[in-house]
């Protein structure tokens, strides 16, 4: 595994951050919203994964 999937996925979940953001502020509907937080979680949460495992190769 190397960092670029990583890096991809940090920078596609901050991407993600600041459209929500952006839609909050123009006051879009709830459902653009959670679509768009919904994607940020998701990036991040698979970048985290990505950590965990990296962190068990080592260790086993």
């Amino acid at each position: 595994m190397d960092w670029t999937i990583f890096r991809f996925l940090i920078v596609v979940g901050i991407v993600f951050l600041i459209a929500t953001i952006v839609f909050f502020v123009k006051k879009a509907t709830r459902w653009e919203i959670g679509v768009l937080g919904l994607c940020t979680f998701a990036a991040f949460g698979i970048a985290a994964l990505q950590i965990a495992m990296r962190i068990l190769q080592k260790v086993m």
